[in-house]
């Protein structure tokens, strides 16, 4: 079981702490995924926004473009409840909630993933930095970074999650197949455990030792996004 999610002000731009316990750590590897799961691999502290997150925040975020994906977690129960990509966000400020979903309209087959997934195994929310710092960062339009409604119901989790058993072949040929190169990892009972970056040259996973090297060299890859 999961412990409780914890929550400081804000909930923009934290990280879920902790991850599956079950396999050995995380890393990125090579190209050949041998018999390696997706919980070899994945990122284990991915950072994480809580539910009141805006359009302009993400905007911000987004203006990152080492980063692909936002997560959107509950901060009481580590459940994730939207993920956010850069095309999901809407371009006019006249653009309705959920004008995002189509953009993943595949199928999610991900065994035990669920509906959602959420602060994961042994994990929390160690909310902090919020992102408004960023919001007028320059991603998207000038509607975008002013706009305060909610960024969730723009998102999906269609297509966007796999659990931490599947196999890494069958995740990396998923993501190949959708042109994607990020999937939530979340676990049988919904809960975020960590999330699936495949790095930019397509050869082997971003690891939270690649990600915590970015934080002190911008330049040098994985975000952790």
């Amino acid at each position: 079981m999961s412990s409780p999610a914890r929550s400081t002000a804000g909930g923009a731009g934290s990280t879920a702490a902790g991850g599956a316990g079950s396999t050995a750590a995380g890393g990125a590897g090579n190209a050949a995924t041998g018999h390696r799961t997706v919980a070899d691999a994945m990122i284990r502290r991915p950072k994480v926004f809580g539910p009141e997150v805006t359009v302009a925040e993400l905007a911000g975020f987004f203006a990152d473009d080492h980063v692909h994906l936002a997560l959107i977690v509950d901060a009481g129960s580590g459940r994730l409840l939207s993920t956010v990509t850069r095309d999901d966000l809407p371009q006019q400020a006249g653009t309705s909630a959920g004008a995002g979903t189509g953009a993943d309209a595949d199928a999610d087959a991900d065994a035990g993933a669920g509906a959602g997934g959420g602060a994961g195994a042994g994990a929390g929310l160690d909310a902090g930095a919020g992102s408004a710092a960023a919001v007028d960062a320059g991603a998207g339009s000038a509607a975008a970074n002013h706009d305060r409604r909610p960024a969730a119901p723009f998102g999906s989790l269609t297509g966007r999650s796999v659990h931490p058993d599947v196999p890494l072949a069958a995740a990396a040929q998923r993501l190949s197949t959708a042109g994607r190169r990020r999937l939530a990892v979340v676990d049988g009972d919904g809960l975020l455990v960590g999330l699936l970056c495949l790095k930019r040259s397509g050869r082997g996973f971003c690891s939270d030792a690649d990600v915590l090297a970015r934080s002190l060299d911008p330049d040098s890859g994985c975000s952790g996004s």
